[in-house]
């Protein structure tokens, strides 16, 4: 291999290298910033859906709620799914690092592209384990407690109805769309991101100076 080759050869590793980096980075973000402060406990009392929706539920049923005993559950709950949804890093990135490993240059003016139907077919996945993972943990963390989350609970069809309601309809469905949106956002950016590489690698290639050699 000649120097020039060996050059283009280096050029196209570190383009390669730069755009996973991107998509770490992208995957990351979505996973462990913008997904988790979905399923975090809100900073304030007052921003905690979950607990104002039981608040409610209790007061329309004549029950006080077990403050204590509901910060203990849904911290719980939300530790859990924290850790549950964290498959999507792994599979996110290892999924789209398949289309950048197979690629292979053919013309001098090929980069590498991550298309928005490819990332629908991964983002297809991703949410229906999602929603399993969702459903799952309101299951074993939620529903299971809704002894401990009054005080002299006294069970009812009322009740009962109104927190199955809002833990197996109303919660997951707005959860699972903020989740999505993230999503959506994420690819969008990504696919931006991952497109000016490709225009920076290009430039970058074509203004070498190889006729220095």
């Amino acid at each position: 291999m000649n120097e020039l080759e060996n050059i283009e050869k280096n050029q196209l590793n570190n383009y390669i290298l730069a755009v996973k980096d991107i998509i770490t980075n992208n995957t990351s973000n979505l996973v462990f910033s913008d997904i988790s402060s979905l399923a975090a406990r809100p900073p304030l009392d007052s921003m905690d859906v979950i607990k104002n929706k039981l608040l409610e539920i209790g007061k329309k049923n004549n029950l006080l709620i077990n403050s204590e005993k509901i910060d203990l559950i849904l911290d719980t709950y939300r530790s859990k799914l924290i850790d549950d949804l964290s498959f999507i890093n792994d599979y996110r990135n290892k999924e789209i690092f398949k289309d950048v490993d197979s690629f292979k240059p053919v013309r001098s003016v090929d980069i590498i592209k991550i298309t928005k139907k490819r990332l629908n077919e991964i983002d297809k996945v991703i949410v229906g384990n999602v929603k399993k993972i969702i459903k799952e943990d309101v299951s074993k963390c939620l529903i299971t407690n809704y002894s401990n989350m009054y005080l002299d609970y006294i069970e009812s069809s009322s009740l009962t109805k109104s927190l199955n309601y809002f833990f197996n309809k109303e919660y997951p469905k707005n959860l699972i769309d903020g989740i999505e949106l993230k999503i959506l956002v994420k690819d969008t950016t990504l696919i931006n991101g991952v497109k000016e590489q490709g225009e920076r690698y290009l430039f970058i290639k074509n203004n070498s100076k190889f006729d220095e050699l």
